[in-house]
Parts: C-alpha cells; structure tokens; sequence
C-alpha cells in the first residue's frame, strides 16, 4: 500500500509523526485508500489414491471494512502488521476454517480493494501545491509578452502627420507640393477636421455673376445657365 497509494508531500506539517522505517526528510501523503479488507485461502484437495492431487482453483474469502490502523503513516510496517494479524486477520481465518488444526491450504492471499481516491478529501495544502506548481504545468500554454518593433508603414504615417514633416513639406521639392500659409496654420491650430475639410471643398466656390456658392463639380452647368441667360 505505502509503495502504490503514497507520493512524498513536500508540504507535509512537520509536527507530523512519521514512520521509524522511513527517512523523516520525506513526509508521505496518501493518493487512495482501500474500503475493503480481504483475506482468501485455497484448502489442498484431498490426495487420490496413487498419491496425487487435483490442481485446486477455487479460493473462499472473508472480509471486512478496512481498519483504520492501515492509513496511518507514523508507524513502523512491521507494527501495524503485527496489529493487523492479532486484532483482524486471525479472527477472518477462523470464520473461513473453524477448525482448529489441520488445514491443509495451498494460498493465503490477504488483500485491501475498493480503492478510493483521496482528492475528495484532500486538505487546502493541496490547494497551494497546485498553485505553486502551475508555472511548470501551465508551461506550454503561456503566451510571454514580446517587444516588436513598429511597422515601417505605421511609422511612415505617423512622421507624416508630425509637425517636423510639415515643414519640410512647405518647403517643397520636386516630389511633393508645398503647403499653403493657410494650410500650415490651419493644423498648428489644432489639426484638420477632415469631414469639414471635405465640406468646405465642396462649397468653396463662388459665381462670379451671382455671387451663389455652390460645388465644384455644379460650377460649369451654373456657368452655361448665365450664358443662356445671356
């Protein structure tokens, strides 16, 4: 049971008792324990005549909840088997053979089933052993946070919209044409709008007979119109 249903508890209480026969610097927890108590026995079957036997299949078995003595770690193996057989395992065997002497059995087989997981009853300490262990568990599944560098394109519109650039671009070249006083002042005072930008375009021009403001792309049919007029 100590060798399949325990693990070392790292985070065990150190006032805790511990087992003689195990090293004090690793505390064990239980992972399961049993329900059940098993003692079985195959009794030989009796001799034929020319001396020999039929090979013996069937087992009997007694049991019993299991003690609670079998979950307890501060013990030494060899004490709690010596309890086990005195207070438990003598009084099965008598209950599968009541007889008091010759038996004559080819197994004896003493066994612990319905084995039952702890989590259910685990303490909070199992609580911070997984906190304490999620960086390596969660390893895999980490996204790190990585500095990358600027898009190129993202960098090149954020120097266009920079006052620095504006300047060189009211200076002119062959690529590009300069900005107007008017357009410089415009964004130094608090930056384009440009829906209203787009609106004063589309209303900026003026007939030169009837002084009416109109969009661009209206101006020559207003033009044709005074000419008929005409």
């Amino acid at each position: 049971m100590r060798a399949d249903l325990t693990e070392d508890d790292e985070e065990g209480d150190a006032s805790e008792p511990t087992s003689p026969s195990h090293d004090s610097s690793k505390r064990q927890r239980w992972l399961a324990l049993p329900k059940t108590l098993r003692l079985s026995t195959r009794p030989r079957p009796p001799a034929d005549p020319d001396g020999s036997r039929a090979r013996a299949s069937q087992r009997i078995s007694r049991s019993i909840p299991a003690p609670t003595l079998l979950n307890n770690l501060g013990e030494s193996v060899e004490d709690l088997a010596q309890k086990l057989v005195s207070q438990y395992l003598i009084s099965l065997f008598r209950r599968l053979h009541p007889e008091k002497s010759g038996w004559d059995l080819s197994l004896i087989n003493i066994a612990v089933t319905n084995i039952v997981e702890t989590a259910g009853m685990a303490t909070g300490r199992d609580i911070s052993k997984m906190f304490k262990n999620q960086d390596t568990n969660l390893k895999e599944w980490r996204v790190d946070d990585v500095d990358v560098p600027p898009d190129q394109e993202m960098e090149d519109i954020s120097r266009t919209g920079s006052p620095s650039h504006l300047l060189e671009r009211s200076r002119g070249s062959e690529d590009q044409v300069p900005l107007s006083q008017a357009s410089q002042s415009s964004y130094f005072q608090g930056g384009w709008d440009e829906e209203d930008e787009d609106a004063g375009e589309s209303l900026d021009l003026t007939c030169p007979f009837c002084q009416a403001k109109m969009p661009s792309f209206a101006i020559a049919a207003h033009m044709r119109f005074h000419e008929t007029e005409d």
